[in-house]
């Protein structure tokens, strides 16, 4: 009997690795990912029109591409347990080491590294799938060999922090169930399915289904420039860099890829990050009339920042920290509209460096 809707409730979403022939896997679901606000997939593969002197349609319409699967998520940012589990390089509360964001992405001796199965689960009319048991789930859509293309982190007054991340897949399967799924090993010579993996989706009392209690206000979140030597900037100078009016603050990541595709495979064979890559940011501030200086001066000196955002807990104590180095300032603009407040809006860029964490992006804190 065809179900009357699928509402939010319905649908949790999980990752775990992504499978190769012959390789076993004690864990094939490694968690869910946290306090998702929206989902978003779609599937596409290119075709060629061939047209030919003397017709006026076409002959053929051929695939030329093997098929591309789009996915985009939207959370809710209470930890980096969403980032630690769909690859990215996170240093845990408690270390002092710092990693490249994406050092793990482009490390091409582990290509596993780079790559997810997420598994999108939808319950019954009616159930919760946080909370709900086996029996509960009506059927998984596994999304095979996702790669992460691009990240943003966004920040603002009076709105939770949220996070998204796109990622792009090889293919998709459905299952009717929840339990005892075979989820196949695509051959990308052939495009054929090899023998498949055995996946139950975790549900209530599985320690792999998580559901982080922590959400942190606007108050709890600043933002600090340092300059090269690590002193924290007290004068603006040209730039408004040490307001503490601070409205919005975010951040953008494209990984753009590039596909290697070998003549006698039907799917892509690998899809590897293009660098030199640099990220976006961008910092908007109520006027506090506090610059200094010129705009010739903030040009020669050609400076580098290190731009610090901190979340803090209940407790005051430091939970999540996103840490931005050798930052340029790349446009300075300034507004004033009738009943508003003047404002000033910084727009940065930095690199983002797989193996040298002075010109990349670190994130630490919780899992």
């Amino acid at each position: 009997m065809l179900r009357n809707r699928i509402i939010h409730q319905n649908e949790l979403i999980y990752v775990g690795p992504a499978f190769e022939s012959g390789q076993t896997y004690a864990n094939p679901i490694t968690s869910n990912l946290d306090k998702v606000q929206s989902i978003s997939y779609d599937f596409s593969y290119q075709k060629s029109e061939i047209a030919v002197v003397g017709k006026s349609s076409s002959v053929d319409r051929p695939a030329t591409s093997s098929p591309v699967v789009n996915l985009n998520l939207e959370y809710v940012l209470s930890s980096f347990h969403n980032e630690n589990v769909i690859g990215f390089n996170v240093t845990p509360s408690g270390l002092t080491s710092r990693f490249s964001l994406i050092s793990g992405l482009c490390d091409e001796d582990d290509r596993a590294k780079d790559k997810r199965n997420l598994y999108l689960a939808t319950s019954k009319d009616g159930t919760d799938l946080i909370g709900g048991e086996t029996g509960d789930v009506d059927s998984v859509l596994c999304f095979h060999d996702c790669q992460i293309n691009s990240y943003n982190l966004n920040f603002a007054v009076r709105e939770l922090p949220k996070g998204a991340m796109s990622l792009e897949g090889i293919s998709a399967s459905y299952f009717s169930s929840g339990s005892g799924l075979s989820i196949d090993v695509l051959d990308r010579q052939s495009a054929s399915r090899a023998s498949g993996v055995d996946v139950d989706i975790p549900m209530s009392g599985d320690s792999k289904l998580i559901s982080k209690s922590d959400v942190f206000s606007p108050e709890s979140i600043s933002v600090a420039f340092y300059d090269s030597v690590g002193s924290s900037l007290t004068d603006s100078g040209f730039a408004p860099v040490a307001n503490n009016k601070i409205q919005t603050f975010s951040l953008g990541i494209d990984l753009p890829r590039r596909s290697i595709n070998l003549p006698d495979h039907k799917i892509v064979y690998d899809k590897l990050i293009n660098t030199p890559i640099v990220g976006s940011a961008s910092i908007d501030f109520i006027e506090h009339g506090d610059e200094s200086g010129n705009l010739t001066d903030l040009i020669d000196d050609e400076k580098s920042y290190r731009v610090v955002t901190t979340i803090k807990n209940k407790s005051n104590s430091d939970v999540m920290t996103v840490t931005l180095n050798d930052v340029k300032i790349d446009s300075i603009g300034h507004s004033n509209n009738i009943g508003d407040n003047k404002s000033s809006n910084i727009e940065l860029s930095y690199p983002v460096d797989p193996f040298n964490i002075n010109k990349s992006i670190n994130l630490s804190g919780s899992l």
